[in-house]
């Protein structure tokens, strides 16, 4: 009888220390071991081969006050030639 209760004890005890450090774990994954998603870049429209480029990596330019991007510096060269005439 003795052997029996100790050995509830015993289970009963284990379970609550699992219980302690499983909601330890938990609470330490929520509170900042996510990984920051991944920031998506704004894409803008070349306007001379209109393909769409990120932001962060066009070239700009301004012409008649309003500011174009462009994917290549080739690109940026033919839209002024076009666009001076």
């Amino acid at each position: 009888m003795r052997s029996l209760f100790l050995l509830i004890l015993v289970v009963i005890f284990y379970y609550f220390l699992k219980s302690i450090f499983t909601s330890n774990k938990n609470k330490n994954e929520l509170s900042g071991n996510r990984k920051e998603p991944e920031r998506i870049d704004d894409m803008v429209k070349d306007p001379f081969c209109e393909t769409y480029v990120p932001k962060s990596t066009a070239l700009s330019s301004l012409f008649g006050g309003d500011r174009f991007y462009f994917c290549s510096e080739d690109c940026l060269e033919k839209f002024k030639k076009k666009n001076s005439v």
